[in-house]
């Protein structure tokens, strides 16, 4: 291996130079080390994420590439009798205890039963009250305003009679005039009933030329 003069941390191309082998190679060195010691950044690293290699991480590495080259000695071995890496497991954790739940007593269950029971009896029952008091209150409703119409009518009753106590004359002068009115609304429709044709008690009594007079001026 070249000497070359070490800074406080190495490049990757730098350290890989020192080293003698490749910048992948020293990647895959890189790579195996955090694995085994289980640091993901067991290297420093640059704003770019790039690992960086000190005096001691370069001294190592070249202890890993030694210890490789012997005998039945692997570079995981290699790595692993160099950091010290146990390979012992830690303790299993002993199993939770599932708590299992008491089984409800029939006894109890029974009860339970019961009282739900009674609880959708009751709820029945309060329904069944206030679809009867719906009932009621429509029915009363009903009344209410059968007896309202029927006030009406009464009262209306009541103010023709007073009304032809008040004064006979104005309310029966108004009855045959509305009658007049009647019966020439059916004449200019070309209809006369009998009771049209009738003399009323306010119309002058006209002699038979008078009568034929007005009918050719009509």
């Amino acid at each position: 291996m070249s000497d070359v003069e070490f800074k406080e941390v190495q490049t990757p191309s730098q350290a890989a130079k020192k080293l003698g082998v490749s910048v992948a190679t020293l990647r895959k060195y890189s790579l195996m080390i955090e694995k085994t010691t289980s640091q993901p950044q067991y290297f420093e690293r640059n704003s770019q994420n790039m690992r960086l290699y000190t005096h001691k991480d370069i001294e190592n590495l070249e202890q890993v590439i030694k210890l490789s080259h012997q005998k039945n000695t692997t570079l995981q071995d290699a790595i692993r009798q160099l950091y010290a890496i146990s390979e012992s497991r830690t303790p299993q954790q002993a199993p939770q205890q599932k708590t299992e739940t008491a089984p409800v007593p029939a006894e109890q269950f029974q009860q339970a039963v019961q009282q739900m029971s009674a609880m959708n009896a009751a709820m029945n029952q309060q329904e069944q009250t206030i679809n009867d008091l719906q009932t009621t209150l429509a029915t009363v409703q009903k009344q209410n305003a059968a007896i309202l119409r029927k006030l009406d009518q009464q009262n209306e009753h009541r103010d023709q009679q007073e009304a032809v106590k008040a004064d006979p004359n104005t309310y029966l002068h108004s009855e045959k005039e509305d009658e007049a009115a009647q019966r020439k609304t059916a004449y200019a429709g070309g209809v006369r009933t009998l009771a049209d044709m009738q003399v009323s008690p306010l119309e002058t009594k006209q002699t038979w030329w008078q009568k034929l007079l007005g009918f050719i001026k009509s």
